[in-house]
């Protein structure tokens, strides 16, 4: 893997038909994907950035075609002009009670152009990404979690009735399975490592895990534990998560994130209950950020008790 010459552009796929991913050095004799922070199903998601035009991609009713002209990589972009339409395809060999995220890269033709992500008959609801409607290619994302049966699931780019008579172009469409980011998330090595705690009153214990064996305890105010993250995306969606419980009451505590080229970003305070619950946050790193320090802390006047941490992840969006 990445054996060859790192190249910023390199205008040309992989055998599956995925972009090349900027800047990486070229693999010989392996699958190349634009993937982060996750496992691509590899052949489960065929020619995402359109190079071999169409092929594996449906598009209802019309209106839909293939450029090179308008790329956000490689050398082809699908191409959606005019509105109520839309590229779509159904994926197969999903593994049921799995989160997936999917991800695509869209531009809008013009001013006034628009369109979105969005993924259906998976086995819940369907959902929508946010609509784009920069003329610059921005990367678009949304998760879902397949049902407890489900092994397919519709993925596809639409444009409403409202999204205008001009194009989109989506490239660079990627379906993965996120993988945690985060050193030792459960604490199973017995220890903090790869934590950190400031200024002291952190621990491992066991007898009063989530899951596994053991899980981390903060105890007393002004104080927390935290972690810095590298190898990520810039300009990229993630999501820091745990689960919190407390074993007095009016124990107090948040999640909190340090995104390298970005704002600190914090989940609101919660009190922790004797049962474990879920607290998450999402961040967006900047521009050039590929690192973040991500926490749980505890201000002044939080409580003198211990609160419980377990079962840590980040994910992308």
């Amino acid at each position: 893997m990445d054996a060859g010459t790192s190249i910023s552009s390199p205008g040309f796929s992989d055998f599956y038909g995925n972009a090349i991913p900027r800047g990486n050095a070229i693999d010989i004799g392996a699958h190349e994907s634009p993937s982060s922070g996750g496992t691509n199903p590899g052949a489960l998601l065929s020619n995402g950035g359109f190079a071999n035009g169409l092929t594996g991609w449906n598009c209802y009713p019309s209106g839909c075609s293939t450029t090179t002209s308008n790329v956000s990589t490689g050398g082809g972009a699908a191409q959606i002009t005019g509105a109520d339409r839309g590229v779509y395809r159904t994926v197969s060999g999903l593994t049921p009670n799995t989160t997936y995220v999917l991800s695509a890269w869209l531009a809008a033709g013009s001013s006034g152009q628009s369109g979105y992500l969005y993924v259906k008959n998976y086995g819940g609801s369907q959902i929508n990404a946010a609509p784009v409607t920069s003329t610059s290619y921005t990367r678009t994302s949304l998760s879902f979690t397949t049902g407890p049966s489900s092994t397919t699931a519709e993925i596809g780019v639409w444009r409403d009735q409202n999204a205008g008579s001009g194009s989109l172009f989506v490239d660079d469409v990627a379906l993965v399975v996120p993988s945690n980011m985060l050193s030792n998330p459960g604490f199973e090595d017995g220890t903090l490592s790869g934590w950190s705690c400031f200024p002291s009153g952190c621990s491992v214990v066991s007898g009063d895990p989530r899951t596994g064996t053991f899980s981390a305890s903060v105890t007393d105010a002004d104080r927390g534990l935290y972690q810095t993250v590298s190898g990520l995306s810039p300009s990229t969606t993630y999501v820091w998560s745990a689960w919190l419980k407390s074993q007095t009451s009016g124990q107090q505590g948040y999640l909190y994130v340090k995104p390298a080229g970005s704002s600190q970003v914090n989940s609101s305070v919660i009190t922790a209950t004797g049962s474990y619950t879920q607290v998450t946050v999402a961040f967006t790193t900047g521009p050039g950020g590929t690192s973040a320090e991500v926490g749980f802390w505890r201000d002044a006047g939080s409580g003198s008790g211990a609160i419980l941490i377990d079962d840590g992840s980040l994910l992308i969006q």
